[in-house]
């Protein structure tokens, strides 16, 4: 976890702790180091550990996790869930089973970050089959605009492309395609919303508030994110899945540290009551 300056840590720590939550965390490869953190989470939530057996934590045992995480969020023995060390397509596939797949995951899958200057901003799209499309993105501004009013927070959006305008006539079509389509998305939303056309210029965005950052392609966008945050370059608070009407949050199964995503999960349940 980045430790330098946080703008966000402050805020969802108002939300979490104004009532304890029971947050349900996939647990299969436990190691001393995450403990190490999850010991930090006592301190705003009660985390119940999925999978695996672990000393000074409630643990429930599960030969099938990702399924267990969605029992006990369905018992009403949890109030969110995250995925943790749970793989994605067996988790995926018991959300849909749990929405009797009327919900796609995907259509407001939205990864909340931090960088070492306290700029806050959610990042999408980020799964690798998504995004490829104009309706993706408009879903995923919806979804993060929304969060952000239920944080209290202000809304400025930054588009992404593969390209700049004054490049595009040295550029193949579809690459100028990217670029037509983030104007469009602009167009859609200027009248609501302070967004713009940002080209390639993902740090441009960032310097000038945007704490929105729509990626190209969902391809592109969870390259970028892993390259993030396994350097260490962003504190990453998780995934949530903004079109469910309970908790649950996506995470990258080799993480060794899930308190960011316990806070954040901890805190929308607060907000959202």
């Amino acid at each position: 976890m980045n430790q330098k300056r946080t703008t966000l840590e402050p805020i969802l720590l108002k939300f979490a702790q104004l009532r304890r939550v029971r947050v349900g965390l996939g647990m299969t490869r436990p190691t001393d180091k995450i403990m190490a953190y999850l010991e930090k989470t006592k301190q705003f939530c009660d985390p119940v550990l999925v999978g695996k057996a672990v000393p000074g934590f409630e643990s429930i045992v599960s030969d099938h996790p990702h399924e267990t995480l969605f029992d006990i969020l369905k018992e009403n023995n949890v109030e969110a869930i995250i995925r943790g060390q749970v793989k994605a397509s067996p988790f995926r596939d018991c959300f849909n089973s749990y929405y009797d797949g009327k919900i796609d995951p995907g259509d407001a899958f939205v990864s909340v970050l931090e960088d070492s200057e306290g700029r806050i901003f959610l990042l999408s799209p980020v799964t690798n089959n998504r995004g490829w499309i104009k309706e993706d993105k408009i879903m995923l501004i919806n979804a993060s605009a929304g969060l952000l009013g239920k944080l209290g927070m202000p809304v400025k959006i930054g588009i992404l492309c593969f390209t700049r305008e004054e490049d595009l006539s040295y550029d193949k079509d579809f690459i100028k395609e990217t670029f037509r389509e983030a104007n469009e998305i602009v167009d859609l939303f200027k009248e609501k919303y302070d967004i713009k056309n940002y080209g390639i210029d993902f740090e441009i965005a960032l310097a000038e508030g945007c704490n929105i950052i729509i990626e190209p392609n969902g391809g592109t966008g969870n390259q970028v994110l892993r390259t993030l945050v396994y350097l260490d370059a962003v504190r990453n608070y998780g995934i949530p899945l903004l079109n469910a009407d309970r908790v649950i949050l996506e995470s990258m199964h080799n993480l060794e540290d899930f308190l960011d995503h316990l806070l954040l999960a901890a805190a929308l349940v607060n907000a959202t009551k």
